[in-house]
């Protein structure tokens, strides 16, 4: 179980969230949507650990967390395989496991075509794929996602989607912020709706709120 009240955060004099209430479960995939300075990045800055809160609770329940930023994190002149294996040794892995982790995420995205191939060689919608593939190296119980499909074509984001959806099949946690309607719709079984920081809707899809945004 995923529980944050009160949650609060001021940056340069602004307040960027206002009290966010929300409670998750396992298996559950919550869609974060909103206008640009909602507050949705921060919101997942937040929840990963990467900043502090000025109020309010946040507890991740013992999740271990992905975190997959919009930017790329990747090193362009080294392989798909180089990047998987240079964040897997920092999880100081068995080199049987390693190897092993890194087949499945290859498997999972779609990545064994690309193997050999140095990332600054293949398509922007194959960057996102590794960038994703870093951050299950990890085995996260729950996955944070911003923007993930931003700039993809379709059979990068069917594939994406269909990850998606089988992670929380096995019980996984995902909280994904996206201002794509459609994708949030696809992948979600909550959605929280920010305006100026605050909640404005916070439940299982509903189509009528979502075609109001």
């Amino acid at each position: 179980m995923i529980r944050v009240e009160n949650l609060s955060k001021t940056l340069n004099e602004r307040q960027v969230l206002n009290r966010i209430d929300f409670q998750l479960k396992e298996g559950d995939v919550l869609g974060i949507i909103g206008p640009n300075g909602a507050g949705k990045s921060t919101l997942l800055s937040l929840l990963g650990g990467l900043m502090a809160p000025d109020a309010g609770i946040i507890d991740m329940g013992g999740h271990q967390i992905g975190v997959i930023p919009q930017q790329l994190a990747l090193y362009e002149e080294l392989t798909v395989y180089e990047n998987l294996k240079l964040f897997g040794v920092g999880m100081n892995m068995e080199t049987t496991v390693l190897e092993n982790k890194i087949q499945q995420v290859m498997v999972d995205l779609n990545l064994l075509v690309n193997k050999d191939v140095r990332v600054k060689k293949i398509s922007g919608g194959n960057k996102r794929r590794v960038n994703i593939g870093i951050a299950l190296m990890t085995s996260p119980t729950c996955l944070m996602m911003d923007e993930p499909v931003v700039g993809v074509d379709y059979q990068v984001r069917s594939d994406i989607e269909k990850l998606l959806k089988q992670m929380s099949k096995d019980g996984k946690t995902l909280i994904i912020a996206s201002h794509l309607k459609s994708f949030i719709r696809e992948v979600s079984t909550k959605i929280l709706i920010l305006e100026e920081g605050s909640v404005a809707y916070f439940g299982d899809v509903n189509e009528e709120v979502l075609n109001k945004l």
